[in-house]
């Protein structure tokens, strides 16, 4: 739990679409565990790409990254044109491998149903984001995609 308290003002920042202040907090969370440490970055590349700022997490996270980071990648290469399909293609790809981690697992989760989303397939979309641990997974449907919509609205 102490993990989720660490980041409890940033994804509150997220949450309520105040991405600016969200990546300040980021800088100041420093040392913690690992985890936490992936979150951090994790959340910190979602609200560079809600700010239209993709380009920079495409920059930031080179092919030896992490799983997660590399779902995250996805993320942004997609939001910059989503039809194109080769990016498409990626994630749906991405989407269907096996997670070595929980982190990965459940940010897999939360990417499908930002995809899925996107695509119109909010079936699916609904099915991908409950499998995740995550606030995301447990908050009405309409509640968690507000943030979403707002990232391709832009």
């Amino acid at each position: 739990m102490a993990a989720a308290d660490e980041l409890l003002e940033m994804r509150s920042h997220f949450f309520i679409g105040n991405y600016q202040l969200a990546i300040n907090d980021a800088d100041a969370i420093t040392g913690g565990n690992p985890e936490v440490q992936a979150r951090k970055k994790l959340l910190q590349y979602r609200c560079y790409i809600c700010l239209g700022n993709a380009n920079l997490v495409i920059d930031d996270v080179d092919d030896s990254a992490p799983p997660e980071l590399q779902l995250v990648k996805l993320l942004a290469l997609y939001t910059l044109d989503p039809t194109d399909e080769s990016a498409r293609s990626k994630i749906t790809q991405a989407l269907s491998s096996p997670c070595t981690s929980e982190l990965a697992s459940d940010f897999r989760a939360i990417v499908g149903g930002i995809y899925y989303l996107n695509e119109g397939d909010y079936d699916e979309a609904l099915r991908s984001v409950v499998q995740s641990t995550w606030l995301e997974g447990y908050v009405p449907f309409s509640l968690f995609f507000h943030p979403l919509l707002l990232m391709f609205c832009h």
